[in-house]
């Protein structure tokens, strides 16, 4: 967290003090924390909920910040127009080498789309302004409880729906066409559903309350923080997992995103997107 602004809580090192090695269900070594000895210890639980409460915070302040997210977008459409997709090479360039990449992919495009748009002048200004930090501005957006109200009515889960890339490309060139854009001007974002739930997974072990009669006296492996064996033996610690992990989903958010040169036109691309997608925008 560091450079973040985010303060660190005092003690969360002491974490390390419980630390065991255990085997899951599969026989796979893990490193888990202990819950008790004798009993339950609250000092473990705690450490481990000042942890989380630390992550959540940099998950909700800078990983899911709006304007991280409109970075990730940029960058993911920039990725997209040039055919660039995943591999090994990838893993092995920093953020210097990803844009000198970028830049090869973009000079080998066409100058303009099959329709006449311009294409490689747009896509390397778009590439530009990421560097440059010149983000794209929100003009649309749709909470974790709108998306609720939306699957509720809906056959098909709008985040399913939309974290398909292709499916987002139809209303983003749609609303482009509608208003004469250039091919990135309008892009939308849509993280998966349970994003953020990974940050609340916690491989524990413990001592059992509610074993069966001749089992034995401790947990037979490391099994998740939130797991239902747990929850049965100690249902306040569950209480307490519930609590987070309604957190984290709240954080999930759906953007649409529109270059800031264009945003004369915020108000009716904001219009399009909600005829298109069929959910009222939240407030910006």
């Amino acid at each position: 967290v560091d450079f973040t602004g985010i303060e660190k809580k005092a003690g969360g090192y002491r974490i390390f003090d419980y630390m065991e090695l255990a085997r899951d269900a599969e026989g796979r070594l893990r490193l888990a924390i202990r819950l008790t000895k004798g009993g339950i210890r609250p000092d473990v639980i705690t450490a481990i909920q000042s942890i989380l409460d630390v992550r959540y915070t940099l998950t909700e302040q800078v990983i899911f910040h709006h304007a991280k997210c409109a970075a990730s977008a940029m960058l993911g459409k920039i990725a997209t127009l040039c055919g660039l997709t995943e591999c090994e090479d990838l893993y092995k360039i920093g953020d210097e080498g990803l844009f000198a990449l970028l830049k090869s992919r973009i000079d080998d495009l066409p100058e303009r789309t099959p329709d006449g748009r311009q294409l490689r002048e747009t896509v390397g200004r778009l590439l530009e302004n990421l560097k440059s930090r010149h983000l794209y501005k929100r003009v649309y957006r749709i909470t974790e409880t709108s998306r609720r109200e939306y699957d509720k009515s809906s056959r098909v889960r709008l985040a399913d729906q939309y974290v398909d890339s292709s499916n987002r490309a139809v209303i983003e060139e749609s609303v482009e066409r509608t208003f004469g854009f250039e091919p990135g001007s309008v892009i939308l974002f849509c993280p998966a559903p349970k994003m953020s739930l990974k940050e609340a997974r916690v491989m524990v072990v413990y001592d059992k309350v509610t074993a069966p009669l001749g089992a034995s006296s401790k947990a037979p492996c490391a099994v998740e923080l939130r797991s239902p064996d747990l929850a049965k033996d100690y249902p306040d610690i569950s209480d307490r997992v519930l609590g987070l992990e309604k957190q984290y989903l709240s954080l999930w958010t759906f953007y649409g995103f529109l270059d800031p040169e264009k945003f004369g036109w915020a108000a009716a691309v904001k219009t399009e997107l909600v005829e298109a997608i069929g959910v009222a925008s939240d407030p910006l």
